[in-house]
C-alpha cells in the first residue's frame, strides 16, 4: 500500500494533469455552426395605373359673322349675326360648353350652352342682335378625356434569409455550452 506522501504526489500529479487538460481545452479552438437571419432591402416591381385628363380634340369655326345692315327702306335688312360651329374630332361623344355671341359697344353679349356632340360630328349655335356689333365670339370648353396607362413602379421591401454562420469557440466552451 502506498504511503501518505505517495498519495499526495498522485493527487498533485492528477491535479496538474487536469489543469493541463483544462488549459489545452481552452486553447484549442473549433467552429460551431449557428443560424442567423440576414435582411437586405430589395426593389420589388408592381403595376400601377396612371391617368391623365386630356381635353378632347376639337376645332371652332365661324360659319357666319355678319355685321348689322339696315338696308334701304327696310329692303336688305340684316341683323348682326354669328353662327358658331364646334367640331368634335374625337371618336366618342362629349358635352362641350359653347360660348357664342357678339361684342356690342365693347361689352360681350354671349350665351353659354352645354351641348352634347356625337363622335366626329359638329354642333352649330346662332346668335342675332338688332344693332351694330363690333365682332363675333365663338369659343368652346371641351370635355376631358381620361387616358390611363399601366406603368411599372418599384417599392423597397426588406427580404430576409436564414444563413448558417460559424462562431469560433474553445473546445472547453463547446463541451460545456448550453444549447
Amino acid at each position: 500500500m502506498p504511503e501518505k506522501s505517495d498519495w499526495i504526489k498522485i493527487i498533485i500529479g492528477l491535479v496538474v494533469i487536469l489543469v493541463i487538460v483544462i488549459i489545452l481545452l481552452n486553447l484549442l479552438k473549433t467552429q460551431i455552426p449557428y443560424t442567423d437571419s440576414v435582411c437586405n432591402p430589395v426593389q420589388v416591381p408592381y403595376s400601377d395605373k396612371v391617368c391623365e385628363n386630356n381635353p378632347y380634340v376639337y376645332n371652332v369655326e365661324f360659319t357666319a359673322c355678319k355685321g348689322y345692315s339696315a338696308g334701304i327702306l327696310g329692303i336688305g335688312y340684316q341683323p348682326a349675326t354669328v353662327i358658331c360651329k364646334v367640331n368634335n374630332l374625337e371618336n366618342k361623344a362629349g358635352t362641350f360648353n359653347i360660348r357664342y355671341g357678339l361684342i356690342i359697344a365693347g361689352t360681350p353679349i354671349t350665351k353659354n350652352e352645354p351641348t352634347s356632340i356625337y363622335a366626329s360630328s359638329s354642333a352649330s349655335k346662332t346668335y342675332t342682335y338688332e344693332g351694330q356689333a363690333e365682332r363675333c365670339v365663338c369659343e368652346a370648353d371641351p370635355p376631358l378625356n381620361q387616358v390611363c396607362r399601366d406603368v411599372i413602379r418599384y417599392r423597397t421591401e426588406t427580404q430576409c434569409n436564414d444563413v448558417t454562420k460559424y462562431r469560433t469557440v474553445s473546445i472547453w466552451q463547446s463541451l460545456f455550452r448550453s444549447s
